[in-house]
């Protein structure tokens, strides 16, 4: 059983040698941000695509600057599509990754993308916002689509899930078969996501504890499809198990106050508009 288990962490335990960390001087060391690059090199090696979704605030784009650190990625182009306002925040921190051999798009430029002379180049797409892309019946996505084909994807988004269920299925199409799925539990993923959702109207219409059906129906996608392709961890978690490493570091998290109601009133003359 332990040299079972050995085998199985192999990567985990021997972290330091398996990887590649070239950290910029002033960033801090972190044990939580090298095991996700760690894991998200595995299970891009399996599904050709990872989320990466962390919390806010964890630290989601040093994650992403570390995995394009790593040996398969380093040496390959990779295209980080991002929205325009954090271009240079992109540019700027995989520069002071030591990265060169990349290209930061705006996402509203996707569709100039292919006819840039080293589109075929691309190896690696890095998709920041990754959930504004969940509508498969816009032209943006299928120019993303088409970007993402033959590549090896990296969703970076703290909220896969928006709207509704098959915002999840849009983008684990951008790396996945969908009717040929490798992940294990789920061969054909648009039947599944199609029961999910055919289970969550019925509760409805029956009138069942609709909290209840959806805590179980998430529980299902957590267990079937994010645990095979997803990083995710909350500001608590990471306090909770690698408290040793945060404290050595001098890292803290800002605790967050309840919200403050300020009431206050129209005037006449704005309650008169208001209304109008």
């Amino acid at each position: 059983y332990l040299k079972t288990l050995y085998e199985y962490f192999y990567e985990d335990i021997n972290l330091d040698q398996e990887t590649n960390f070239n950290l910029p001087d002033d960033f801090l060391d972190l044990e939580y941000q090298k095991q996700a690059v760690v894991a998200a090199s595995k299970i891009l090696d399996a599904y050709n695509g990872v989320f990466l979704s962390d919390v806010v605030g964890i630290g989601k784009t040093y994650i992403a600057a570390l995995l394009a650190q790593q040996p398969d990625l380093m040496p390959e182009w990779k295209l980080v599509i991002c929205p325009p306002v954090l271009k240079e925040y992109w540019d700027e921190t995989f520069q002071e990754f030591g990265l060169s051999k990349y290209r930061v798009v705006s996402a509203g430029k996707i569709n100039d993308i292919k006819n840039h002379p080293k589109f075929n180049d691309y190896k690696y797409v890095f998709i920041d916002e990754a959930h504004r892309f969940r509508n498969e019946d816009t032209e943006t996505y299928e120019d993303l689509y088409d970007v993402c084909y033959g590549k090896k994807v990296i969703l970076v988004s703290a909220t896969p899930l928006n709207n509704k269920y098959s915002d999840i299925l849009s983008q684990l199409k951008l790396f996945q078969r969908p009717n040929r799925s490798n992940i294990p539990a789920v061969r054909n993923l648009p039947n599944f996501f199609k029961s999910i959702e055919k289970l969550r109207k019925e509760a409805l219409e029956k009138d069942i504890d609709g909290k209840k059906i959806i805590q179980d129906l998430s529980r299902q996608i957590r267990e079937k499809i994010f645990k095979h392709v997803m990083i995710r961890r909350t500001r608590k978690e990471i306090k909770e198990f690698f408290s040793k490493d945060i404290e050595q570091q001098g890292l803290t998290f800002p605790e967050v106050a309840d919200p403050i109601a300020l009431p206050y009133e129209f005037d006449d003359e704005i309650n008169s508009i208001f209304n109008e």
